[in-house]
């Protein structure tokens, strides 16, 4: 059983690298900096902190993300295997085992039927993070998967299991060292964890048994050094980055509202959890609470806390697990209140901690169920008993299919890879660029425009570093390792990466242009012709109703705000994304447009590519033209030797 179990959970996993071979993925942006960090690793010029931080925005100092750990595990991958397919499957490996280290926590601790419980819950974990998390290198979500594991080793070790110290360190390593968001829920695991070691020493019985705590102990303490030896040699002998990311403040700017960080929290412990979304995106989980989810939030705990605290002897590690599962929602509470009141604060990435809560939730529910289940058989005659028994077997079943439904299910927004929809005109790019490249020892490259400097120029960077050729970016200094500065004079081949909504050409000859847009363009336009032939729309009855059932109370009622009712006659509002949900979700009854074709044209734009802007060019330019760009006063020497 447990062998078709481990094998019906890699599904997903399978699913995903499918899907991003089959969509030629390729680490654009931050994913891209990310694996330039890996190449320079694998060459020997070893990194000592992670990812630069968007810190400079809120405040002076320019932080750096905790730790460098996920370049070195991408090192030797990409070398051998490439950055696309190093990457996919060096990620997903590290995921799955993250998935399957924790469901064997819950059966070591709990037994057979919570942790057939918790199978089912960790598919919920992998149906609501969607496809493309699965392989997802981006700093702010590398961390989630892997929390499984910290947050299931804490409860283990605060019941007394101290063998399972050393794994929980290496994934807690993993996890603390991703990005500053993260890094207050994994403080408070990592410190339940040191409590539960704590506890058991005291608890011992013999020194034997203090002896046999000391060795796993130190163990996992030497695994730590080892994991967060860069760290230290930084913090000792570098920029002190652990220092000044432990003063940092965030600028003292706007945080967001109290009320705000108590619903995400709230919504996180309430029952049904949010592992029975389907998109977290959509779940409307950054809002203030309302009524019915604060009461949810209260029944779930009490109903919870009381099963708790009457269960037999064989379930009272669910008090502990109960435990750590709110004190983890309560570190998310206060992580969410140190998150900027601004755009960032919808950013999914800062709440991947709340399918964890679910979890724990779901657990402890099971592991009661289970006791109270098993106290009932245990009156009864032993044919029951032999029935439960085959019930529980034929749901461990029933469970283990639920990933690969999930995985099965039309892929939505969450199973879509970042700027997926230009993937064939980004990989047109890198070839053009290469092969323009071709014969050039040295490479300059100049960006303009959000999608050129943010997307693209990391995309080319790393295919030229990959290619052989050495090469220089002249405005992400900052986000590139040493030897991607512009640091000489002569600048070698100079290119102009060039993204806009215009589509005019500049100086420089243009080797090609792409429009972008042009697939969403067109749906729009039919869009808007059904709508112009046939401009009714008829609010249904119960269409606020269906609006709260796909998005929540308060998106809800966002929406409603924003979109046209029925006697409105001007122009639909295509653009507007509430207007879409609306659409979506029933809020009308009757309309004009086709739903197949809004819908492609729903995915088409819902992530609009390269930030909204239309036109993408690589031009190679001559060195006035070059110099015109660059706007730098100054190049610094490279330094000799």
């Amino acid at each position: 059983m447990a062998g078709v179990l481990v094998l019906v959970m890699m599904a997903p996993f399978v699913l995903s690298v499918g899907r991003a071979i089959r969509a030629d993925w390729y680490p654009l942006g931050d994913d891209a900096l990310i694996s330039l960090r890996a190449q320079e690793a694998s060459r020997g010029d070893f990194p000592l902190v992670g990812q630069p931080s968007t810190s400079h925005l809120y405040g002076a100092k320019v932080i750096a993300h905790p730790g460098p750990i996920e370049f070195y595990w991408l090192a030797v991958p990409q070398r051998v295997l490439g950055p696309a397919l190093g990457t996919i499957l060096a990620m997903s490996a590290l995921y799955f085992s993250a998935v399957l280290v924790t469901a064997w926590m819950v059966f070591r601790r709990a037994g057979p039927m919570p942790g057939a419980i918790g199978a089912m819950a960790l598919a919920g974990v992998l149906s609501v993070s969607g496809g493309a998390l699965l392989i997802d290198p981006l700093s702010s979500n590398a961390g989630g998967l892997p929390l499984l594991v910290l947050f299931a080793g804490a409860a283990a070790v605060a019941q007394g299991d101290f063998r399972l110290l050393p794994v929980t360190v290496a994934y807690g390593s993993w996890v603390a060292q991703q990005h500053l968001a993260i890094v207050l829920p994994a403080a408070v695991l990592v410190a339940i964890a040191l409590g539960g070691v704590l506890a058991a020493v005291l608890r011992a019985p013999d020194r034997s048994t203090r002896w046999s705590i000391a060795r796993w102990s130190g163990g996992a303490a030497a695994l730590g050094v080892v994991l967060w030896l860069p760290v230290l040699l930084d913090q000792f002998f570098g920029t002190g980055n652990l220092t000044a990311m432990m003063g940092y403040s965030g600028g003292g700017g706007p945080r967001v509202p109290a009320d705000v960080a108590a619903g995400v929290a709230l919504r996180a412990v309430t029952a049904p959890t949010l592992l029975v979304r389907t998109e977290l995106e959509q779940s409307g989980l950054v809002a203030p609470p309302s009524t019915l989810v604060i009461a949810g939030a209260i029944l779930t705990v009490v109903v919870l806390l009381a099963g708790a605290l009457r269960a037999g002897p064989r379930s009272r590690g669910a008090r502990v697990w109960l435990g750590v599962t709110l004190g983890l929602a309560f570190a998310g509470f206060v992580n969410t209140m140190n998150v900027p009141d601004s755009l960032e604060q919808f950013r999914i990435n800062f709440y991947r901690w709340t399918p964890v809560v679910g979890l724990g939730l779901v657990v402890v529910a099971g592991w009661l169920a289970t006791d109270v289940a098993g106290r009932w058989t245990r009156r009864r005659a032993p044919q029951r008993l032999a029935l439960f028994r085959g019930l529980g077997a034929f749901g461990l079943v029933v469970l283990a299919v639920v990933p690969v439904v999930a995985a099965k299910v039309n892929p939505g927004q969450d199973d879509r890879f970042r700027e997926q929809s230009i993937f064939g005109d980004l990989a047109e790019m890198r070839a053009l660029m290469l092969k323009a490249a071709d014969g050039d020892g040295k490479v300059t490259l100049t960006e303009s425009g959000i999608g050129a400097v943010l997307v693209v120029s990391p995309m080319l960077d790393l295919a030229l570093t990959v290619d052989g050729h050495e090469v220089q970016s002249a405005f992400l200094v900052k986000n590139f390792g040493d030897s991607d500065v512009l640091s000489d004079i002569d600048p070698g081949a100079t290119y102009a990466i060039e993204s806009s909504n215009n589509p005019e050409q500049r100086a420089g000859r243009l080797l090609k242009r792409w429009d972008v847009d042009r697939v969403a363009a067109a749906l729009r336009e039919e869009l808007l012709a059904q709508f112009r032939a046939d401009p009714n729309l008829v609010v249904a009855e119960d269409g606020r109703d269906r609006l709260i059932a796909r998005y929540g109370e308060g998106f809800a009622d966002a929406i409603i705000e924003n979109v046209p009712e029925g006697d409105e006659t001007r122009e639909a509002p295509i653009d507007d994304r509430s207007f879409l949900a609306a659409v979506a979700a029933g809020y009308y009854s009757s309309d004009p447009f086709d739903p197949e074709l809004l819908a492609a044209y729903e995915l088409a734009s819902g992530k609009p590519p390269l930030a909204g802007e239309r036109y993408l060019k690589i031009l190679k330019i001559d060195e006035t033209e070059y110099q015109r760009l660059i706007d730098r006063p100054v190049v610094v020497p490279k330094p000799e030797g």
